[in-house]
C-alpha cells in the first residue's frame, strides 16, 4: 500500500503543478513567457556532438538527450552528475559516503571507465584510473549552457572510452552574460556555497571569471566533509570577420574526507587540486567550411593519508597519485557538393601517471595515442539520409583499433523520423588496469601485495544496434524520442577475485532494452520532460566478484515539470524512480529508489540585474535508497541567492 501510495504522488503533484493559474491569465501586457531558444516545439534541439556535426535531433546518427539552461535551472540540480538522471537509462549512486558516480546499462562500474565526458570538446577522463572526478572538475554549474548526451558507443567521433555513452558540456560564452553576478547557497548537512562572476567586453575581447567555496558537511552517520576552492577564466577574442580565438582555463582544489572501506582503515584526508588550460582557434574558410585547432592540458593531483589498524599495531599508509594529459587535435568541417558534409581531422595525446603506492615507482609512466577520424552525412532525397564515420587509433597499450558507424535516417512523414543503426567501438585499458603495482609494507620487513597486474589486456569491444524514432506532434505539442537496441559486449576488463588482485579480460554481456522521452510544452509557461528506460543486462561473472556496479535495475524513470506560475514566481517538480537492483549471486537485490523534489524559485529586479531566490525541498518521500550507501540520502533542504550587480 505504501509503494501504492507513493507511485501517485508524483502524479498528483505534477497535475497540481500545471492546475495552478498562471500569471497569463491576468497579467495582459506584463506576461513574460519562458524562453523559447533551444524549444522542442518551434524546432527541434540542434545536436551539436553526435558527429562533429551540427544537426537537427532528427537527424543525429544517435539517440541523443538535451539538457538546456531552463531545463538546468528548473531541476535545482547541485552537480553535473544529478542532471544526467533526466536522460533515459541513466542513473546516479554514490561511493564514499556522497561521492558520484554516473550509471548507464550497470556496466559504468565506480570510476564510469566506459563514459567519457567532454568539457568544451575537452575530455576529462583521467588517464590514471579512468572516468571522471566529478568533485573535482573546475566547473561551476551556473556556468553550463547545455549537455548532450549520447545514449550508446561514439568512439566514431571521439575514440576510445566513448564507449557506451558521452556527456558533452557546453558552457556559456563570454558574451552571453555581462556584468557581476552572485551566488549565495545554504542547505542541509552544513552545505554552504558561494560563487561570484564578472564577465565583459573590451575591443573585440569578450571575458568572464568567477571565484567560489563550497563547503558540504556530506551525509550525517558518514565523515566525508569537503571543503572545495574553485576558479575559472573564460576570454573569447575576435581577430577579424573570420577568426576567433578562445582562451579556457581553471581550478579546483580542496580537503575532502573518504569514509573507510573497511573496519581495519581509518578515516582518509585527501587534498586535491585539479588545473586545466585550454586554447582554441576557429576560422571560417567558407561557406560551410571551417576548421578548428585544439591544445589543451589537463593536471589533477591527489594527496590521500590513511592507517590501517591492525591488533593495536596502527599502519600510516599514502596513496598520492598525480597525472597529466596533453592533447592536439585538428579539425576541418566542409560542404564540397550539395547534400554532402564531412567533417575530418587527426589527434595526438600523451598521458602521464605518477604514483610510488600504486605503481611501484616514482617514475612517471607514459602513453601515448595518436588518432584520425573522418564522418559524412549524404543526403539522397525524398527524406533519407546516410551517415557513416571511422575512426582510427593507435595506442601504446593495445595497438591500433577501428571504430566504425554507419546510420540511415529517414523521414516518413513530415516531422517523424525513422533512424537505424549500427557501431563498434573499443576502450582501451587505462595504467591502474594495466599496470597496477599496489603493496603493503608492514614492519619489520614484511610486503603484502593487494593488487599486481600482470599486464596484455586487449581493448574491450562492443557493437550496438538500434532502432530510433523522433516524432514531432505539433497539434499537441509533444516531441517523442525512442529507442530500441541491443548491444554486445566483449573482452570486458574485471579483476579476480583473489589476492593479489590482477585485471584480466575475462567478462561479456548482451544488453537489450527500449529507452523513451516525451517532451510537452502545451504553452509559454509550462513545460514537461519524462523519461523512461528498460535496461535487461545479461552478463558473465568469470572473476566470481560481486559488484552492484554491474548490474542495472530493470526500470527506471524521471519526470520533470516546471510552471510560471506568476510573472516573478516559477514552480518546478522533479521526480526519479528505478526499480529494486539485481546483484550478482552472493547478494541480495537493492530496493527501489524514489526520489522527489519541489523548487520554488522568485525573480527580482529587470533585464539588466535580474536575481532570483530560490527554495529546493529535497527527497520528500525521505526513500532515496543508494545502491552503494543503502538508505542514507533523507530530506533536505536548500535556500540559493543570486543577485547581478
Amino acid at each position: 500500500m505504501y509503494a501504492q501510495r507513493n507511485a501517485l504522488l508524483p502524479g498528483a503533484a505534477t497535475a497540481l503543478l500545471l492546475l495552478l493559474p498562471g500569471a497569463h491569465a491576468q497579467a495582459g501586457t506584463e506576461h513574460r513567457a519562458l524562453p523559447s531558444e533551444q524549444s522542442f516545439f518551434d524546432t527541434l534541439p540542434t545536436v551539436l556532438s553526435a558527429s562533429r556535426l551540427a544537426q537537427p535531433l532528427s537527424e543525429a546518427p544517435a539517440t541523443v538527450t538535451v539538457i538546456d539552461r531552463e531545463l538546468i535551472e528548473a531541476s535545482g540540480a547541485r552537480s553535473i552528475p544529478e542532471l544526467v538522471r533526466l536522460a533515459p537509462g541513466f542513473q546516479l549512486s554514490h561511493v564514499n559516503g556522497h561521492s558520484p558516480v554516473v550509471n548507464y546499462h550497470g556496466l559504468s562500474g565506480q570510476y564510469s571507465r566506459r563514459m567519457l565526458v567532454l568539457v568544451d570538446g575537452r575530455a576529462v577522463y583521467t588517464p590514471a584510473f579512468g572516468g571522471v572526478p566529478w568533485s573535482d572538475l573546475p566547473l561551476a554549474i551556473e556556468e553550463i549552457e547545455r549537455i548532450e548526451i549520447i545514449h550508446g558507443p561514439n568512439a566514431v567521433s571521439y575514440g576510445a572510452n566513448a564507449f557506451l555513452g558521452v556527456i558533452s558540456i557546453t558552457t556559456r560564452t563570454a558574451a552571453e552574460e555581462t556584468g557581476t553576478h552572485a551566488t549565495l547557497g545554504t542547505g542541509s548537512s552544513g552545505h554552504r556555497r558561494a560563487l561570484l562572476r564578472h564577465a565583459g567586453s573590451r575591443e573585440g575581447l569578450d571575458y568572464r571569471f568567477s571565484a567560489g567555496y563550497t563547503r558540504d558537511g556530506g551525509l550525517d552517520n558518514l565523515e566525508d566533509d569537503s571543503r572545495i576552492h574553485l576558479l575559472t577564466g573564460r576570454a573569447d577574442l575576435r581577430l577579424g570577420p573570420d577568426d576567433r580565438l578562445r582562451l579556457q582555463l581553471g581550478y579546483n582544489g580542496g580537503d575532502r574526507e573518504i569514509p573507510p572501506a573497511s573496519t581495519l582503515q581509518g578515516t582518509s584526508e585527501r587534498t586535491v587540486a585539479s588545473a586545466f588550460l585550454q586554447l582554441r582557434w576557429e576560422r571560417v574558410l567558407g561557406r560551410g567550411d571551417e576548421l578548428h585547432l585544439q591544445l589543451y592540458h589537463n593536471r589533477h593531483r591527489a594527496d590521500e593519508t590513511s592507517r590501517y589498524d591492525l591488533d593495536g599495531l596502527s599502519l600510516p599508509f599514502s596513496l598520492d597519485i598525480s597525472d597529466e594529459r596533453y592533447d592536439f587535435e585538428f579539425q576541418r568541417s566542409q560542404h564540397p557538393r550539395p547534400g554532402l558534409r564531412v567533417a575530418w581531422g587527426a589527434g595526438l595525446r600523451r598521458d602521464r601517471v605518477r604514483s610510488r603506492p600504486y605503481f611501484g615507482t616514482d617514475k612517471w609512466l607514459d602513453s601515448d595515442l595518436q588518432r584520425l577520424f573522418g564522418s559524412a552525412e549524404w543526403s539522397l532525397g525524398r527524406g533519407i539520409l546516410l551517415q557513416g564515420g571511422l575512426m582510427v587509433e593507435n595506442d601504446d597499450l593495445t595497438g591500433t583499433h577501428l571504430s566504425p558507424r554507419i546510420a540511415l535516417n529517414a523521414r516518413v512523414a513530415a516531422g517523424h523520423t525513422l533512424r537505424a543503426a549500427v557501431s563498434g567501438a573499443v576502450r582501451t585499458p587505462v595504467l591502474f588496469e594495466e599496470a597496477l603495482d599496489y603493496r603493503i609494507h608492514l614492519p619489520p620487513d614484511i610486503e603484502l601485495p593487494l593488487g599486481v597486474s600482470s599486464g596484455g589486456l586487449a581493448p574491450e569491444r562492443i557493437l550496438s544496434r538500434e532502432i530510433g524514432y523522433v516524432g514531432e506532434l505539433r497539434s499537441l505539442p509533444l516531441t517523442i524520442n525512442l529507442k530500441l537496441y541491443r548491444d554486445r559486449l566483449e573482452e570486458l576488463v574485471s579483476y579476480t577475485s583473489t589476492l593479489p588482485l590482477d585485471y584480466r579480460n575475462q567478462d561479456t554481456a548482451t544488453v537489450t532494452g527500449a529507452e523513451a522521452q516525451l517532451a510537452w510544452r502545451p504553452d509559454g509557461d509550462t513545460r514537461v520532460l519524462l523519461s523512461y528506460a528498460y535496461t535487461d543486462l545479461d552478463r558473465s561473472n568469470a572473476s566470481g566478484v560481486p559488484s552492484y556496479y554491474r548490474s542495472a535495475p530493470l526500470h527506471t524513470a524521471s519526470l520533470l515539470a516546471l510552471r510560471r506560475l506568476t510573472p516573478r514566481l516559477s514552480g518546478s517538480l522533479a521526480w526519479y524512480w528505478h526499480s529494486p537492483v539485481p546483484t550478482d549471486r552472493f547478494d541480495a537485490p537493492y530496493d527501489d529508489a524514489r526520489q522527489l523534489d519541489l523548487r520554488l524559485a522568485y525573480g527580482f529586479g529587470g533585464r539588466r540585474r535580474p536575481g532570483s531566490l530560490s527554495l529546493l525541498a529535497r527527497n520528500l518521500l525521505d526513500a532515496g535508497a543508494d545502491p552503494a550507501n543503502g538508505d542514507l540520502f533523507g530530506a533536505g533542504w536548500f535556500l540559493e541567492l543570486n543577485a547581478a550587480f
